[in-house]
């Protein structure tokens, strides 16, 4: 993001802040609705850039397709008894 600040919208900037002398964002991004909502818009670098660690495991043949799959089902089925347990105790979304 460096040099990046005030050209980026609304809400990435909102969540911008310097941690160590890095410019950073906080996450999850909010236009993050289970894809980037904001493709048409001008991104962050780091949108583009980013690599998350299964991401950069399966590049490096750390994982297998099998194995990196295995771990985005189990974490989308976690997500969702999350989801399910708050909904269930606070009746919000």
């Amino acid at each position: 993001m460096k040099g990046e600040k005030g050209k980026l919208p609304e809400k990435i900037e909102k969540n911008h802040f310097w941690h160590k002398k890095e410019e950073k964002f906080k996450l999850p991004c909010e236009y993050f609705h289970e894809k980037c909502t904001i493709y048409s818009q001008k991104k962050a670098i780091i949108c583009s850039a980013y690599r998350c660690q299964l991401l950069n495991n399966f590049s490096s043949a750390k994982l297998s397709k099998k194995e990196a799959s295995n771990i985005i089902i189990n974490a989308k089925k976690m997500r969702k008894e999350i989801s399910d347990s708050y909904r269930k105790i606070t009746g919000k979304e």
